[in-house]
């Protein structure tokens, strides 16, 4: 139910922000498409229980390639202990309008193109997740399958905004309800495993340009396994 409202909630911020996103058509001069894949973004993060820091970083490529780069520092309180959460990942990315992935549409005598309305992107790679606790170390470090898609519209002198979904498996901690104790000093009150499960996420991202290198970032991520994030974030266009 959880996971049913905030995709609803995501799909109409979508609905009620088409004209916002697409005001001041030529304030910074550029193209409306012309979306960065240059730059480096700090963002804070926040959730049900926890928050965290991000670092994430892309760089263009020939064509229409990119590559992207992010660190996830994330602490939250599992019962009484407190842990960290480290999660790296790298993807190589492509991005291209809807009108150049589908080109003509022919029907009988009647043919016509495309307009770019918007673009869609694809990028895929892995990730690795590493988790320590206080008294007592729970590590993996483990490579992960991660995918994510979606599409990107707006305009690149103001407002620009991604609906998206990320494929990938979470690693989570779960009590067992069998305690067990291997030392005193280093004794908790239930045992622990690390579990890799399949998760969808759906996100919805805003970004606003404030001038040629720099721009603030907003988003929202819905996820069926943990807990459903707001980031904010500024982002340096190099």
């Amino acid at each position: 139910m959880k996971f049913i409202s905030a995709k609803f909630f995501l799909l109409i911020l979508l609905l009620g922000f088409p004209n916002f996103l697409i005001s001041e058509t030529q304030r910074l001069e550029r193209d409306p498409r012309d979306y960065r894949h240059t730059f480096m973004n700090l963002s804070y993060l926040s959730g049900a229980d926890k928050s965290g820091l991000a670092l994430k970083a892309s760089i263009n490529l020939p064509s229409s390639f990119y590559i992207v780069a992010e660190r996830l520092a994330d602490g939250f309180n599992y019962k009484t202990e407190s842990y960290d959460k480290i999660i790296d990942s790298a993807r190589i990315g492509i991005q291209m309008g809807i009108g150049e992935v589908i080109g003509t549409i022919s029907a009988d005598r009647i043919s016509f193109e495309v307009e770019n309305w918007f673009d869609v992107f694809f990028e895929i790679g892995i990730k690795n997740s590493d988790i320590e606790g206080k008294k007592f170390t729970f590590s993996k470090d483990n490579s992960l399958a991660n995918a994510l898609g979606g599409i990107r519209f707006g305009n690149s002198n103001s407002f620009e905004g991604r609906l998206y979904l990320d494929v990938s498996k979470e690693t989570t901690i779960v009590e067992t309800g069998e305690p067990t104790c291997q030392a005193i000093d280093t004794c908790p009150p239930y045992q622990i495993e690390l579990l890799d499960e399949s998760d969808t996420k759906i996100g919805l991202g805003f970004l606003y340009n404030i001038n040629k290198r720099s721009a603030v970032t907003f988003d929202l991520t819905s996820s069926n396994k943990i807990d459903n994030t707001f980031r904010i974030g500024y982002q340096i266009n190099l």
